[in-house]
């Protein structure tokens, strides 16, 4: 078992990262002893549930009680986060309880933001069950629900208890939510780290294939990374923000398919992180040999890297290069978290493995050059 911290210098807040096997019920003993509590309300993916027999294993203890949630993008709104605050409610939580939420990243959102606010604040511990959620969404304290203008709208930063991350998950996931997950691990070593990127472009096949220890080592290096990152950074007011790498232009892609799955949230930052290279080079940032190798190992891994990607994946539900017009894509925009007065802070890279802040930079341009992309 694999242990790391994050230590949160601004809350004075530390907890632990597990990485290891927990499936066979060790989970339980360790969230009880690591955060001690007379109740435990487990929020479980139904899926995760049906899979791996994890709220079972929950229900058979008397501290212990199971809430099953519905996971999709669609479901991390107002009413679903109304509905599970009145079911802890329910079950008799209070400030004492503990909420564990487990499932990917809308599970962990949703039940991350109820313990956040219900009762001003109750202590949770993640158990990501999805590759993108294990190496990023867990990590970190962001919570947050969509609202009919985007995605993440309503939210706050509220740091779990423990966070226990076990890859033997990811066997049941489908091919198309494991490939969205490698989109934000290899964000990782294009905003700072160009050797984890030649490593997971050198080790692609392993990974594609799910090879249990290239794909550990790769999963820890990246909570190492986050860790590291929100430790120093927990509010985003520097560093962190590279985090958001492909976010903006991948939450206008999402926003402008209704946030309906026809673009799953990783497939959407990959395309996003192909347009933020090729926004670079236009802007004359980067060099295009620069994007290229950006984009050729998003495809490697089997990722979106351009519109015929896009195409591909939206299965012809919608066309991109008509959905993607300058003044829908400036209203998708106009409600990212990252946008000022004074234009949208982006996160573009010089090279793969340096990449930097850039504020102030026009709605417009940004909505021009989408459109033009996406022809």
């Amino acid at each position: 078992m694999l242990e790391l911290s994050v230590d949160v210098a601004r809350s004075d807040h530390r907890y632990d990262i597990l990485i290891g096997g927990f499936l066979s019920g060790a989970w339980l003993d360790i969230v009880e002893q690591r955060v001690p509590a007379k109740k435990y309300l487990a929020v479980v993916d139904s899926r995760v549930a049906e899979l791996h027999a994890i709220g079972q294993a929950a229900a058979e203890r008397p501290a212990w009680q199971v809430v099953h949630s519905e996971a999709g993008e669609g479901r991390k709104g107002l009413s679903e986060y109304a509905a599970l605050c009145e079911c802890l409610l329910s079950k008799g939580i209070d400030r004492q309880s503990v909420v564990v939420a487990i499932g990917g990243g809308v599970t962990g959102d949703i039940a991350g933001f109820a313990a956040a606010t219900l009762l001003r604040g109750i202590r949770h511990v993640q158990i990501p069950t999805t590759l993108l959620a294990q190496v990023d969404s867990s990590i970190g304290g962001k919570t947050g629900l969509n609202l009919a203008g985007g995605k993440n709208l309503l939210g706050a930063f509220y740091q779990p208890e423990l966070v226990l991350i076990d890859p033997a998950f990811l066997v049941t996931l489908s091919q198309r939510e494991y490939l969205a997950g490698l989109a934000e691990m290899i964000k990782y070593g294009v905003i700072a780290d160009r050797k984890f990127f030649d490593r997971l472009d050198a080790k692609a096949v392993d990974i594609s294939r799910r090879d249990a220890e290239a794909l550990e080592d790769a999963v820890a290096h990246c909570c190492r990374m986050k860790a590291d990152i929100v430790g120093a950074d927990e509010r985003e007011s520097g560093q962190r923000g590279l985090l958001n790498f492909g976010h903006t232009f991948g939450h206008a892609l999402e926003a402008l398919s209704s946030c309906d799955g026809t673009v799953l949230h990783g497939e959407a930052v990959s395309a996003g992180m192909a347009m933020a290279a090729d926004f670079a080079v236009q802007r004359g940032m980067a060099e295009p040999a620069e994007a290229k190798l950006l984009k050729d190992g998003l495809a490697r891994h089997g990722l979106p890297a351009g519109r015929i990607d896009l195409d591909r994946l939206a299965d012809r539900r919608m066309n991109w290069s008509e959905a993607m017009c300058p003044d829908a894509i400036k209203a998708a925009l106009a409600h990212d978290k990252k946008v000022a007065s004074t234009g949208l802070t982006l996160v573009l890279p010089r090279t793969v493995g340096d990449c930097r802040l850039v504020k102030g930079v026009p709605v417009a341009e940004v909505a021009e050059f989408m459109s033009e992309w996406a022809r």
